[in-house]
């Protein structure tokens, strides 16, 4: 599968996440709408979706301010490598466009 430059910035937040690791074997993380350009990555994540890489929760926001809004994001197992019990990307199941 093909993934753009920006798909490729989307995930590898996630995959650096500080929780990409935590519970069961996984990469995921917050994806928090202050520190991306929502009115373009929000159709990334869109994209990423669709071509079933991740997996995204419903938009949560601090405070109810919808500046503040955060989601939680889910790579693929397919798309993920497990070595003792951390998961990384699988970066030879996806190349970059």
């Amino acid at each position: 599968m093909d993934i753009t430059n920006k798909e490729k910035q989307i995930i590898q937040a996630l995959e650096f996440s500080d929780f990409s690791n935590e519970s069961e074997a996984g990469l995921y993380g917050w994806i928090h709408h202050d520190e991306w350009n929502m009115t373009v990555f929000r159709g990334v994540m869109s994209s990423l979706s669709k071509k079933g890489v991740i997996v995204w929760s419903e938009v949560e926001y601090v405070n109810d301010d919808p500046n503040s809004g955060c989601i939680w994001g889910y790579i693929n197992p397919v798309y993920t490598t497990i070595k003792n019990e951390f998961a990384s990307m699988n970066w030879d199941a996806i190349k970059e466009a």
